[in-house]
Order: C-alpha cells, then structure tokens, then sequence
C-alpha cells in the first residue's frame, strides 16, 4: 500500500507531496506539519491518495489538517470515520436521523456497501 499526501495550504508546505508505506509514517509527517497549521480552529487542506495494487484499490480524499493543540492528525481514523459514515454504521443522534438518511441515500446501494469493506480493511491496516 502506498499513501501520499499532498499539503495545498500553508506558506511553507503548500504543494508538497509525501509517500509512504503505512499509516503511522503518514500520520508522523501530518503531526509536523500540524505546527504550521492555524491555531484557530480552522485548518489546511490536503489531500491524500491511496493505492493498493493487490486489493485493486484506489482512494482519494481531503485530510482537513488542524493544529496539533486542536486535533491530533490521525489520517486512518478520518478515513474509517468518513467510510462508515456513508457506510451506515456511524450514524448521529436520534436528533439528526432523518437528514443522515436523507444524505445517505443519496449513494447507490453499490457504493455505500463498498464503503462498508473498505471501512473494514481499514480498521485492520496499520
């Protein structure tokens, strides 16, 4: 498996581009950067490519990056998090049921049982 993460923003990482080979290399380089990243809440945008030659899998997403006193970068747990969510298996409180359906339902049953393996072999990826 290889992960490469792309920095968008921030003066002095914006375009650069990593590689790896597991998640914890991968969260390391997001944990450096995170100290450039604003203090406020807000955050950098980057994003991240996934690929797996023996699983045929592809995955690109946006790794919202924050600094380091407002969230631990922890690109795994924002993949499965994602994945499961439209997967159905994260659902929010009884509160917001009925706009999470609504939001849900709008991916074919195809692409939301997809999410649900990948979330899966995910989980078991380090």
């Amino acid at each position: 498996m290889i992960i490469t993460l792309t920095r968008l923003e921030g003066a002095d990482k914006e375009g650069q581009r990593r590689s790896f080979t597991s998640f914890q290399e991968a969260d390391k380089t997001l944990r450096n950067w995170s100290m450039t990243a604003p203090g406020d809440g807000s955050y950098h945008r980057c994003e991240y490519l996934i690929e797996d030659r023996r699983q045929h899998l592809t995955l690109k997403g946006q790794y919202d990056l924050k600094h380091w006193r407002v969230e631990c970068a922890n690109l795994r747990a924002h993949i499965v998090g994602s994945l499961e969510f439209l997967a159905e298996a994260d659902q929010p409180a009884a509160a917001h049921t009925s706009r999470y359906a609504a939001l849900v339902q709008q991916y074919s049953d195809a692409v939301r049982n997809n999410a649900r393996r990948l979330a899966e072999l995910f989980q078991r990826v380090h």
